[in-house]
């Protein structure tokens, strides 16, 4: 199963041929230079379940994200270290995702380009037409 690496702001995601690939590209990417001097604020990776909460980082295994990659589509690690009064200081993140869902979002920038500001059609017309929903 194809997939793709979306870190931090680089705004095109990397292409690999399998999830097990996919995962360890982005813990490469992730783990990067540890500049700090301090040994007790070494970034960690974790697995982020929610986008909201600071709080919902969790250690994981390979099998679990290929797991929950199968079935959700995506999976996102995330850059962590212990900040003041033990709360979470966030870093850079990587995105995991299927072929699939990379072509549900091609889709869905092609249907934007095909908007006005006002949700109208645009005077450009795209190859794709717009879908019924």
């Amino acid at each position: 199963m194809k997939c793709f690496v979306h870190v931090g702001y680089n705004p095109v995601p990397r292409e690999v041929e399998s999830p097990k690939s996919a995962i360890a590209l982005a813990e490469n990417l992730l783990r990067g230079d540890n500049d700090d001097d301090d040994p007790s604020s070494i970034w960690r990776i974790k697995w982020r379940r929610d986008e909201l909460y600071p709080d919902n980082f969790y250690d994981y295994s390979p099998e679990q994200l290929l797991a929950e990659l199968i079935r959700q589509g995506n999976v996102v690690l995330q850059k962590i270290k212990d900040g003041p009064d033990n709360t979470p200081l966030m870093g850079e993140s990587a995105n995991i995702f299927t072929a699939d869902l990379e072509q549900q979002y091609d889709q869905e920038a092609e249907e934007a380009l095909d908007l006005d500001i006002h949700g109208e059609e645009g005077p450009l017309r795209r190859k794709f037409p717009l879908r019924k929903k």
